[in-house]
């Protein structure tokens, strides 16, 4: 009922706007004539300016009673003629507003038309409307409108009121059993059908559902109960569970509290791991950094002295690589007791690695105690040591650097401890030496003189010279020595004792002796392919070239690249280099002369002398050093040793060169005792290889 009332409310409002709009634009079409009409009647009377006529054609308006006022304005917008109705005597002319149209104000309608004459405007007409047919006409609508929703509603009133009996009753009953239900949960109520149409369906499955419902909720019931003694169940489960649960948490408990233990006194092992040498069980460089700076504090704020000692153990390295590795962890221990003896309880001895250690003196009196304390390692270094069953002596070199004098933070006293070491090794070792600013110097040079040897090795500044070796027999050239010289562009040649021992040191000795080997190799063979001889090269190499097989490739390639007859090759080596890398050494010899090379050992009694390494490498020559030729046949000594060295060579059939040979009394003599071979400078000095290809043709 409702929906037809709102219904009937919005077409009656529609009928009467659309009514209105056409009703509002009848009076404007109607004013719009009436104003062309005056403006036609006016023409005349606004050009001759007759005011009377003009006011009389305005009123011929009086008999349309919707006009209320006119009026006739000037070209000049001056008011020109009126007229007013008679029961409107109190309405205003308004004066013109240069807008022609219409518009709606205080219930009228306002309506300016100009006049025109020839095209141009000579003047306005301005009408008013009241409206009131309009207004009365909307009226008669309204009541006409709401009559008939007034009897409308009664109608369906009446109506509904009939229907809602048959209706509504049984929506009424589901309603009540639907409140029932809602409040009882009783599902065993039921709504009586009184008819078969669609509200009788209604109610048949509203019965239908209360039947699922009640069966529904019978079947949760039985789960519900299931449910309980089900969870009654597995709770006496959970309970048995945590009683077993609780009793292995304690269990655990115990097990962490032990697993704990156990990781604390690890993680105790791992710090001391971390701070302290594995090997010696001494403070390593971390714990040693710690202690120095803290101790360089504490000397600082106390204004007294400190020392700081770098040890290098001497020739262990010779040990460390006879008598293996164990046997040098074995002595490096060793080492280690001895030096914890040797200081106070406040002082701290570390190893920072290899063979090098150093020594804390936290407090000192004087500087000169330093000393004292340098003095008594290398003294209880120097006695013998019993390792494996052997009695090993080795020695020490000490380098001491003070604080303030030497240095005031840890890296420059360690820096300029270290250079006091080198230093103590460089004046023969096994003592010790106080930092001083000279040593930097020396330092520098080393240095400056490293980096000018790798700019040598790349500018090609390395040149061979040659010196020969005669024949004692047929007092002919039979071969030479290889020897490296340096020729630096603005000094010359620079003498081999001033810069081989640098090339050992840094490792350059590898690329330059392989260097060496390449250049001799290819002089010889040139000068053989030149008719010069049946020529031979010896040509010098430092033990570190065995390392890794590196020599015997060395070998390979230059006489590879050369072309030169591998019996052409004489490979010289020190006794000394028999202390190190024996396994390695060994096998490379044996390559070497299965190459066809022959071996020499060079500077023979000088070093580690021992027969076993002629047999075990087929040394071909021993070179007898300088050292014992020089002063025969006037020295017995060096006389009887040069015998000695002859007579063994050759029952061993090993050839014997003598060195140093610069006086006619030592050639001499070593003809008369069968010596091979001769050279030194009063045979012929070392010369550049075309200077001796001359001496050889």
């Amino acid at each position: 009922m409702g929906t037809c009332g709102i219904a009937l409310m919005v077409a009656g409002s529609g009928i009467a706007v659309s009514d209105f709009i056409i009703s509002k634009r009848a009076i404007i079409d109607k004013l719009m004539a009436q104003a062309n009409i005056l403006g036609d009647n006016c023409k005349v009377e606004l050009l001759s300016t007759d005011r009377k006529s003009a006011e009389q054609a305005l009123w011929g308006l009086s008999t349309d009673s919707s006009i209320v006022a006119a009026a006739v304005y000037t070209k000049t917008d001056s008011l020109f003629a009126t007229y007013l109705r008679q029961d409107a005597r109190n309405i205003i002319i308004p004066p013109y507003s240069h807008s022609y149209g219409y518009q709606f104000e205080n219930g009228h309608l306002h309506f300016f038309s100009p006049v025109v004459a020839d095209g141009e405007r000579i003047g306005t007409i301005y009408l008013r409307d009241n409206l009131q047919d309009l207004y009365s006409r909307l009226r008669l609508q309204g009541v006409m409108f709401l009559s008939v929703l007034l009897l409308s509603y009664l109608l369906a009133l009446l109506v509904s009121s009939r229907l809602q009996r048959k209706v509504s009753a049984p929506i009424l009953n589901l309603a009540r059993a639907a409140r029932t239900l809602s409040k009882s949960k009783n599902y065993a109520v039921r709504v009586k059908a009184e008819s078969d149409d669609e509200l009788g369906i209604l109610v048949s499955a509203f019965n239908d559902m209360l039947a699922q419902i009640q069966d529904r909720d019978e079947k949760l019931e039985r789960h519900r109960t299931h449910l309980e003694e089900l969870v009654k169940k597995r709770t006496c489960e959970l309970r048995t569970a945590n009683r077993c649960l609780q009793h292995q948490a304690q269990r655990l408990e115990e097990l962490v509290a032990v697993r704990t233990a156990e990781l604390n006194r690890l993680n105790e092992q791992l710090s001391h791991q971390v701070y302290h040498d594995s090997l010696t069980r001494l403070p390593n460089r971390t714990l040693f950094n710690d202690r120095l700076t803290q101790d360089l504090l504490n000397a600082q704020r106390r204004g007294q002295p400190l020392a700081l000692l770098f040890l290098d153990l001497d020739r262990f390295k010779v040990i460390n690589d006879t008598l293996g590795h164990a046997t040098g962890d074995r002595l490096l221990c060793l080492a280690a007791e001895r030096l914890r003896k040797v200081v106070r309880k406040g002082d701290t001895v570390a190893r920072l690695g290899g063979d090098e250690f150093t020594v804390l003196l936290s407090t000192l009196e004087l500087p000169q105690d330093a000393e004292k304390v340098a003095q008594k390692i290398v003294r209880l270094l120097e006695k013998p040591f019993y390792c494996d069953g052997n009695e090993l002596r080795i020695s020490t070199s000490i380098g001491i650097a003070l604080y303030p004098r030497d240095g005031t933070d840890p890296g420059t006293l360690m820096r300029n401890a270290d250079t006091a070491m080198y230093t103590a090794k460089q004046h023969g070792k096994n003592g010790y030496r106080f930092y001083s600013h000279s040593m930097n110097a020396a330092s520098f040079e080393r240095l400056k003189m490293e980096s000018r040897l790798r700019h040598a090795l790349e500018q090609e500044e390395f040149v061979v010279h040659y010196q020969p070796q005669w024949s004692t027999r047929s007092g002919q050239i039979a071969g030479v020595e290889a020897l490296v010289r340096w020729h630096r562009p603005e000094q010359g040649l620079i003498a081999p004792s001033a810069f081989v021992p640098v090339l050992e040191d840094t490792g350059l000795i590898v690329p330059v002796g392989a260097w060496v080997l390449r250049n001799a190799c290819h002089q010889v063979k040139a000068w053989r392919k030149a008719g010069m001889g049946d020529i031979t090269v010896a040509v010098n190499c430092s033990s570190q070239q065995f390392t890794n097989q590196r020599l015997v490739k060395d070998v390979q390639t230059a006489l590879q690249e050369t072309g030169l007859e591998p019996d052409c090759l004489t490979l010289e080596i020190t006794e000394n280099v028999f202390m190190e890398n024996r396994d390695e050494l060994f096998g490379a010899l044996r390559t070497i002369n299965r190459l066809g090379a022959h071996l020499a050992i060079d500077h023979f009694g000088t070093g580690y002398s021992s027969l076993s390494y002629l047999k075990r490498c087929s040394v071909d020559t021993v070179k007898i050093d300088k050292s014992f030729t020089h002063a025969i046949p006037a020295d017995a000594d060096d006389t009887a040793i040069v015998k000695a060295i002859i007579a063994m060579a050759h029952n061993l059939n090993i050839q014997v060169v003598a060195e140093g040979i610069e006086t006619d009394d030592p050639l001499a003599f070593l003809r008369k005792q069968g010596c091979d071979y001769v050279q030194g400078y009063l045979l012929g000095a070392p010369l550049p290889g075309d200077q001796m290809g001359r001496m050889l043709s």
